[in-house]
């Protein structure tokens, strides 16, 4: 097999789908190790809450610079896990000082690390984080906070990024060892009748109210009570969403690493793209799209985004989602 790969990557497919602002991001940049070999950084970003957008942007320039300095990838190389979570704490470090920005004129006190108030609202936001690096030897490294998803196809397809939402019991787990005030449950909008055995999603995992996508995943929550009002988060690891931090949801990226042998493609993209996609269909669709196209990443792309966001507009109309997806291919 080759043992040094041709990469490319394509533009993003963006789109803002049916709401006002756009707080999906993502970068796309090349980096060297200490043998002058390259790998390709690709990354992106799905904003939620309050000013949301502010927060993806912050994360993804403090990330590029760090990922850019000299040395990066052999220190990330030789100890993955440790420089992944370095580099999400300075994302998170910058999302809490956005955060103290905002209540520069509020009463507040900051309690072991925490910003306590008597209401939350200003604590909202927050975003998901993917970031692969791609080097020309064939080694993919994955880290990943949220539900931006990513997948690897040689053709068969391996999710290498991490399962972070209410249905993963390994975060319920988690969380509920220390924080059993958290509840894990299925979301509801307001004016659905209860489910008859009530919207806790364990230990039965029965099914809720509504699915989030084609492939019939039930909508999820966290829900935590902060200031006498209930809030939700539909992610149990993210940067910023400060209100939720003292309640088990963390930045703490999971971090894959896969070795490829041959030619594969890679497709990387917030939940926009992912809620309008049969996941059993992609492997034969990808390879439709090799046979079609090769390994040309941006003509691939082109095809994707341009079923998905299709797909989008039939499935949720004028309540789709922003999206942000890149096609890498290693050939």
């Amino acid at each position: 097999m080759n043992s040094t790969f041709k990469i490319k990557v394509s533009n993003p497919g963006v789109d803002i789908g049916g709401l006002e602002v756009q707080q999906d991001h993502g970068f796309h940049f090349t980096i060297n190790d200490s043998q002058n070999q390259s790998c390709h950084v690709v990354g992106v970003f799905d904003g939620h809450g309050q000013e949301g957008e502010q927060i993806v942007r912050a994360s993804a320039q403090t990330m590029s610079e760090h990922i850019m300095k000299p040395g990066f990838y052999d220190i990330l190389r030789e100890s993955p896990q440790q420089v992944a979570e370095t580099l999400f704490s300075k994302a998170q470090e910058h999302a809490f000082s956005i955060v103290l920005e905002r209540l520069d004129k509020c009463t507040y006190e900051i309690v072991n690390g925490r910003i306590q108030m008597p209401y939350g609202g200003l604590l909202q936001g927050g975003t998901t984080a993917t970031i692969i690096f791609a080097h020309q030897d064939g080694t993919v490294i994955t880290l990943s906070v949220g539900d931006s998803d990513a997948w690897l196809y040689t053709p068969d397809a391996t999710k290498i990024s991490a399962e972070h939402t209410p249905l993963c019991e390994d975060e319920y787990n988690r969380i509920s060892a220390k924080h059993p005030e958290t509840k894990f449950e299925y979301h509801k909008y307001y004016g659905m009748r209860p489910l008859c055995y009530c919207c806790n999603i364990y230990p039965h995992k029965k099914g809720g109210y509504y699915h989030k996508n084609v492939d019939g995943v039930f909508a999820t929550s966290l829900m935590v009570e902060y200031g006498g009002v209930t809030h939700s988060l539909a992610m149990t690891r993210s940067i910023g969403d400060e209100m939720f931090k003292g309640h088990g949801v963390i930045s703490t990226p999971s971090v894959s690493v896969h070795r490829v042998e041959g030619p594969c493609v890679i497709k990387v993209a917030t939940d926009g793209y992912w809620d309008n996609i049969v996941t059993k269909n992609q492997s034969v669709k990808v390879a439709t799209a090799v046979k079609l196209h090769g390994y040309d990443a941006s003509k691939i792309m082109d095809d994707w985004f341009g079923e998905v966001e299709s797909e989008s507009r039939t499935n949720f109309g004028g309540s789709r989602d922003n999206m942000w997806g890149y096609v890498m291919t290693l050939n």
